[in-house]
């Protein structure tokens, strides 16, 4: 599978603009009018903006349909992973299936695609490394950090440089999400988002007191999450959502967290620090924030009532916001 050179130079080149002022622009991605219909959530979005899924590698630049579902992309967008395959540099590469008869769906990789966790299949492998293939000893992973260093499943921490593997332990009920490449671990305990590193818990909360709340992504330096918490309405019956859509979810609320200014609405945020134009979205949550932090993709509520999913610019490609 090739695709076509604007596509490739979109996808290979690094573009060098450098912001000089707080700058963002929202970008609705696409919306589900159907009630009964749920968008595909965006697990990861390069430092470019380009977001896998549904058929294809959504950007404001180009949208480039494959015809296949793409699982993952690099932070630079050369390296795109799909369940049966890998694309580097535009070129399209079947993955070599276990010759034992198992199965493998790769899910998500490292940077470099050398590491790849794959879906929990009843017959499959959970992991694949260049240097080792195929690995039958691993627990179903949630995520693996970009330096291909750190697997994560939904309690437990594995170093596979070491092969020493640590519980991820808060009060009760974690639900481990995302990691980085420095070890730090973001998720759910007890119904509120945390961060954890070494043993170390921090608790982030929610927007509303004993609401529930769970942090999904973070930047590769750990100094910002996103995510999603209850709903942020005193009533909810009153907002635009409810009058469109009264059957849909009581929608809830994207957040993002730095520590410097700690847990925030992400929509609030947007429109207070960057006046943002949302064009009458409401953003549910945030699922993924690139490596350097300049891009945010989550699923939201658009002005129509409509669920969908949405991207947003934070600055022109430059390095890691200075919060």
């Amino acid at each position: 599978m090739k695709i076509s050179k604007l596509a490739q130079i979109i996808i290979v080149s690094a573009i060098s603009t450098v912001a000089t002022a707080k700058t963002a622009i929202f970008y609705p991605i696409d919306i589900v009018a159907q009630d009964n219909q749920f968008p595909s959530t965006p697990a990861a979005i390069s430092n470019h903006g380009q977001v896998p899924g549904d058929l294809m590698v959504w950007s404001p630049e180009e949208q480039i349909n494959f015809g296949l579902n793409p699982k993952d992309i690099s932070p630079d967008g050369r390296i795109i992973l799909f369940e049966r395959g890998i694309m580097k540099d535009g070129e399209y590469t079947a993955l070599e299936m276990p010759s034992d008869g198992m199965n493998f769906g790769a899910e998500a990789m490292s940077d470099d695609g050398k590491v790849r966790i794959g879906v929990n299949y009843g017959n499959a492998y959970n992991l694949w490394t260049e240097s080792d293939g195929y690995l039958p000893e691993y627990e179903r992973m949630v995520a693996v950090s970009g330096n291909g260093k750190y697997l994560l499943s939904e309690h437990n921490i594995t170093n596979l440089d070491t092969g020493s593997v640590t519980a991820v332990e808060g009060v009760s009920r974690v639900s481990s999400k995302n990691v980085n490449s420095l070890g730090i671990v973001v998720g759910r305990h007890d119904g509120l988002a945390f961060m954890w590193q070494n043993g170390v818990m921090t608790e982030i909360g929610g927007l509303v007191p004993d609401g529930y709340a769970k942090a999904y992504s973070l930047t590769e330096s750990g100094t910002v999450i996103v995510g999603q918490s209850d709903p942020n309405d005193p009533d909810p019956s009153q907002t635009r959502a409810f009058q469109n859509n009264p059957e849909a979810f009581v929608i809830s609320e994207a957040f993002i967290w730095d520590a410097t200014k700690g847990l925030r609405s992400l929509e609030e945020m947007l429109v207070s620090d960057y006046n943002v134009d949302l064009q009458g979205w409401r953003l549910a949550n945030a699922t993924a924030i690139s490596a350097d932090g300049s891009h945010i993709a989550g699923v939201g509520m658009d002005a129509d009532g409509n669920l969908g999913r949405w991207m947003v610019r934070l600055v022109d490609e430059c390095s890691e916001l200075s919060w």
